[in-house]
């Protein structure tokens, strides 16, 4: 069996997509891997922009306009803008 180190993998996963089984050592465990379909692990190391979702972009840029308006009242204490909160 072919064992390879995750560095190794890493570096260049294609090379190791067609392979119906082989070894893959993490921390000194050696790990049996069955790739489950084409490019497994390619798309397992990919680089992805992370996905906001719309709610999550609109709590930002609600944000940054608070930020950019001077009218904003701005804390120093927290329990001052808990009480502020609370009224």
């Amino acid at each position: 069996m072919l064992v390879i180190s995750m560095s190794e993998f890493a570096s260049n996963p294609s090379a190791y997509e067609n392979k119906p089984f082989f070894g893959l050592e993490v921390n000194g465990k050696r790990w049996i891997v069955r790739p489950a379909r084409k490019n497994f692990f390619a798309r397992l190391f990919a680089k992805r922009k992370p996905q906001f979702t719309d709610e999550f972009i609109d709590a930002i840029n609600e944000a940054e306009e608070l930020e950019r308006n001077p009218n904003t009242k701005r804390y120093t204490d927290m329990d001052q803008m808990w009480a502020d909160l609370d009224k």
